[in-house]
């Protein structure tokens, strides 16, 4: 096939950074205050989507993730990276959720301060919950196409790494999605929903 030599692969290292405190996070593991809490090696993908994933993109321009458990069951007739040239995106997203609080448990609190500090607008979107708790409206990430020059931008890095030392990856199990969304919120006015088919049932992507 004439596309053959374009394909790469590269090693992905999930490892626990040495600042993490393993007591603390051995007891994040074992007392999860919801019942989809997740192990070690979701927090473990979670800091690879959120903090490391342009580690690995150095060599392209765009990059689009689609989850191994997700499917893509029809002819897709629009070139998402054309569109991303044409329109000088950063990012392009399908569909979107609100999180869960107890999953992001200061997440919110943590970038309000970072704002204040940085003295960075605050534009991401928020919405209170049926319990009274001011939640993330997050980008569904595990289907998303963005720019790596973005990510690769000092002021993005800068607060990613911020959220990264603080350990809530893995102590309180911040996710890759809201804290993806925030740092693309914050960050960049070129952002475009493209809508298709989702069956949250299947888990499946028509497009």
């Amino acid at each position: 096939p004439p596309y053959r030599h374009r394909i790469g692969f590269r090693k992905i290292d999930f490892k626990i950074p040495n600042f993490i405190d393993k007591n603390k996070l051995q007891h994040s593991l074992t007392n999860p205050p919801v019942f989809y809490w997740r192990g070690l090696g979701y927090r473990n993908m979670c800091r690879h989507y959120a903090i490391k994933l342009c580690n690995y993109l150095k060599d392209y321009d765009y990059y689009m993730r689609l989850d191994d458990d997700s499917f893509i069951e029809r002819k897709i007739k629009k070139d998402f990276f054309k569109i991303m040239e044409e329109q000088s995106l950063d990012y392009i997203y399908n569909d979107y959720e609100l999180d869960c609080p107890k999953c992001n448990e200061g997440l919110i609190k943590f970038v309000y301060k970072y704002c204040k500090e940085k003295k960075i607008k605050v534009k991401f979107i928020t919405e209170v919950n049926s319990d009274g708790k001011e939640c993330v409206i997050s980008y569904k990430n595990n289907f998303h196409v963005s720019r790596v020059k973005f990510w690769e931008r000092e002021d993005v890095r800068n607060f990613l790494n911020e959220i990264d030392q603080t350990g809530n990856i893995y102590y309180k199990r911040w996710g890759d999605a809201p804290i993806q969304t925030i740092a693309v919120q914050l960050f960049s006015n070129k952002i475009k929903q493209l809508t298709f088919d989702y069956s949250k049932k299947k888990d499946r992507y028509t497009v």
